[in-house]
């Protein structure tokens, strides 16, 4: 999966989600997508293990 942010669309991300200057983004939005992702799996029983790179 991709994501683009422009510099302006990350700002509002990071403040949205009150990011502190030592977290990346990246990370914090693979963190969300694996969230997302892995519960949407086990709710609906499609799959039971995620990885996001």
């Amino acid at each position: 999966m991709t994501v683009t942010m422009t510099p302006e669309e990350e700002a509002r991300y990071r403040a949205a989600h009150e990011l502190d200057r030592d977290t990346r983004t990246y990370d914090h939005l693979a963190e969300q997508l694996y969230e997302q992702l892995l519960g949407a799996g086990v709710t609906d029983g499609w799959w039971s293990h995620v990885t996001v790179r």
